[in-house]
């Protein structure tokens, strides 16, 4: 494990840098259209639009890739998202900010589908789970970190922006000068969602709620932490202290998951997101001091959501469908991630920044409510019959085939590659 470890560590930290820059500008853009006196909803249309760049590039990417080669495509799209970065200081148009977020969108889930096209060649079979959990790791730590460094600047300011486009830069040269032979990298096949739904409506109302209320968090978390009268810096630790928390609960609640009715940690992770919203939204109103504490109980199931939505889907899925399995609930997740923002904005603008827990409640108990029915409606997968619950990134589609269930010759070319 170590040494191979080792040979990754130019791709982890590409990521790193990547995912730095990336955390720093989701937090910054926040707080730097609520210093501008941007609605909730306006600012949550333009952070949403993010997710609205993954999709198509799930589609279109690879093919740009694997004309270019690996490195010029990475360059170019770190380029371009570093350029687009640039312009939204420079040009503060509401339309050309989300048109914008679109393109860094898109940039971000090319680079990362290139990383992840590498880490997938180069891991051993042994050691492919354990890869997948070092990488989700570099993933959250590196966005926790870029979290606290929002108090070093002023959003208003040209500074930050910079930084951010630094950081996309940088990650540029461990990439560049990594020796590791670039594999063949296609479009992963994915399952319909009409497919996805017939083999396990949980699972595909678990990524698409998950992406409704994270995407909310994540964007609109720091717009929360400002309304009600933190400083950038307590924003930033606010947004760290969530997503180190999520990062902390994946394993417990996957080891959980594996030895009980899956459903029955689902359901019970749902309701407890739920009341943690609720006692975020009362603490804020009446003890904002509590809000830290409660803010790492509800990152650290909320985050977790996503891999069990995947599992329990996978619970059911062929072994050579896992892959297109992760694809279809990865879009289903995007869907929710585009409209959580601009929901959240709308009840935020309504009933003030508070109202973004009651949001959060909302979906995180009618998800429980629903993992209800569907215990109602099937019978339970024998434990002995579950798939191993694995850690799994909310990145692309290429980051499933890490899972060490996966056949690796069978998939972007790994043969061919060596």
């Amino acid at each position: 494990m170590t040494q191979t470890a080792r040979a990754l560590s130019p791709l982890f930290l590409g990521v790193a840098l990547l995912t730095l820059g990336n955390g720093l500008f989701g937090i910054l853009l926040g707080l730097r259209m609520t210093a501008d006196g941007y609605s909730a909803t306006d600012t949550g249309i333009v952070l949403g639009a993010y997710f609205a760049g993954f999709i198509p590039a799930m589609l279109t990417a690879p093919a740009i890739i694997a004309r270019v080669g690996h490195i010029r495509g990475f360059a170019a799209f770190a380029a371009l998202a570093a350029a687009a970065v640039l312009l939204l200081p420079i040009v503060p148009a509401f339309w050309v900010w989300v048109g914008l977020r679109v393109v860094i969108g898109y940039c971000l889930a090319a680079l990362f589908m290139t990383v992840e096209s590498w880490l997938n060649v180069r891991a051993e079979n042994h050691v492919r789970g354990r890869i997948l959990g070092l990488y989700q790791a570099v993933i959250l730590v590196a966005v926790s970190v870029a979290q606290l460094l929002v108090g070093y600047g002023d959003p208003r300011s040209f500074t930050l922006f910079s930084v951010v486009a630094i950081f996309y830069c940088l990650s540029l040269v461990p990439i560049a000068l990594t020796r590791a032979a670039a594999p063949a990298i296609h479009a992963p096949s994915r399952l319909g969602l009409g497919t996805l739904m017939r083999m396990s409506p949980l699972a595909v109302a678990m990524t698409f709620g998950a992406g409704l209320i994270n995407s909310a968090y994540s964007n609109m978390g720091a717009v929360f932490a400002v309304g009600i009268g933190m400083s950038a810096v307590d924003a930033g630790r606010f947004m760290a202290i969530g997503v180190l928390s999520g990062l902390a609960m994946q394993w417990p609640f996957g080891w959980l998951s594996d030895r009980f009715d899956r459903r029955h940690v689902i359901a019970g992770m749902t309701f407890s997101v739920a009341a943690a919203s609720i006692a975020l939204m009362l603490a804020s109103i009446f003890a904002p001091a509590l809000v830290f504490a409660l803010v790492a109980a509800f990152g650290g199931m909320s985050f977790a959501l996503y891999a069990q939505g995947v599992a329990h889907a996978n619970d059911y899925a062929a072994r050579e469908d896992l892959v297109a399995v992760s694809a279809g609930l990865l879009l289903a997740h995007g869907v929710g991630a585009i409209l959580a923002p601009p929901l959240a904005g709308i009840v935020m603008d309504a009933w003030g920044p508070a109202a973004l827990w009651a949001y959060t409640g909302v979906m995180a108990a009618g998800l429980g409510g629903f993992c209800l029915y569907r215990m109602r409606q099937r019978e339970p997968k024998p434990v002995t019959e579950q798939a191993p619950f694995a850690p799994v990134p909310v990145t692309t589609p290429l980051a499933a085939q890490l899972d060490p269930r996966v056949e690796p010759e069978t998939e972007l070319g790994r043969a061919d590659a060596r």
